[in-house]
């Protein structure tokens, strides 16, 4: 039930990979808004990875690892690319939705919002030179308790 992959940090090699893990993650019978949740979040990861992490070199390596289980999706993501800033996960950005000019939006950010709405149990550490980034995807149908 776990599907591990190393992959190069290009935008060719992460669309590849989540193409893999929606396989994966469809092959133990989650209903597709879970696989569709599972595929937003590690696409807005791996994506900030490629762009900020790695600053779109591609050269570098990428491991992502994904568990289905009944009520979820356990995942862990790790790179060898810059820290996050300040040392820990960036708080979700918000906008005012009743703002009248679109041009005053800030450029970016946006999809850390989509991260901390969609995932559960957020864990960022760095030891040494890696970043290690896991979470859980709960099913949309699980109870939490």
């Amino acid at each position: 039930m776990t599907l591990s992959l190393d992959f190069q940090g290009s935008s060719h090699a992460v669309g590849e990979a989540l193409g893999r893990m929606r396989a994966h993650v469809k092959g133990h019978g989650l209903a597709p808004e879970h696989v569709d949740a599972v595929e937003i979040v590690l696409a807005e990861v791996l994506n900030n990875i490629v762009e900020h992490g790695y600053r779109a070199d591609g050269s570098s390596l990428i491991s992502m690892t994904v568990t289905a289980r009944k009520n979820g999706v356990d995942c862990v993501v790790c790179d060898r690319g810059l820290g996050m800033p300040d040392g820990k996960i960036p708080c979700p950005r918000r906008f005012d939705a009743e703002m009248k000019d679109m041009d005053d939006l800030p450029e970016g950010g946006f999809g850390w919002g989509l991260i901390h709405d969609l995932a559960s149990d957020l864990r960022y550490t760095r030891e040494g030179k890696e970043n290690r980034l896991s979470f859980t995807i709960v099913s949309p149908t699980a109870s939490i308790i």
